[in-house]
């Protein structure tokens, strides 16, 4: 957000400041230091504790991942630090992703990074975001697609606005879906995860 004051001021109110206005100094005081603490932690005028909000990205290589079924043969290029895809044309490939995830944090976003190399429908990339309990029961936290017919290239394939909280009885997993065209395989190709979590830090003594 934009300051009310910017750029903060160690040198104000001036010595020559008359007394009748260090009330709308201290006010002023307290806006500025309300409007930078906002961008660190969360309900500043009434919590108590502080909560500190971390919002971090975790990035998780496909290689972390492994086929969720065994029909459909995969390839990598550039060694394990390139990409993955289906190594047959008119393949569907389903990839499994397990996440790691600190219980009590908020999952915001699972964003897929992806590549489409033929303008059409497929190649497509399709990412669910699931969590199981102790049942197992499976529960679908969300799920989008794209294909070829959008753009191609390299992009994102993103689920986003899960505001879930992570249940210690729960284990959270991904699912990428990878559609080829009929001309050859490596017309969708997958990189990496990107999730986005809010994990809350409690200040005692503040």
């Amino acid at each position: 957000m934009a300051y009310t004051n910017a750029p903060w001021s160690n040198i104000i109110p001036a010595g020559s400041a008359s007394a009748n206005t260090i009330d709308d100094a201290i006010r002023q005081l307290r806006l500025d230091t309300q409007e930078r603490m906002d961008d660190l932690v969360d309900d500043w005028i009434t919590g108590d504790p502080v909560i500190v909000n971390a919002n971090v990205i975790k990035k998780i290589h496909w290689s972390d991942g492994s086929p969720a079924q065994s029909s459909v043969l995969w390839a990598f290029s550039a060694g394990l630090t390139g990409s993955l895809n289906p190594s047959a044309t008119t393949a569907t490939l389903l990839w499994a992703m397990p996440l790691n995830l600190p219980v009590g944090a908020v999952l915001n976003a699972v964003t897929a990074r992806c590549a489409l190399t033929v303008a059409a429908d497929p190649p497509a990339f399709q990412l669910f975001v699931y969590h199981v309990d102790d049942t197992p029961t499976r529960t679908l936290l969300g799920n989008t697609d794209i294909d070829g017919t959008g753009s191609t290239g390299w992009q994102d394939c993103a689920v986003t606005a899960l505001a879930h909280t992570v249940l210690v009885t729960s284990a959270y997993f991904c699912v990428c879906e990878m559609k080829s065209d009929g001309a050859n395989g490596n017309s969708v190709k997958f990189s990496h995860l990107d999730i986005d979590i809010t994990r809350d830090f409690a200040l005692q003594g503040i």
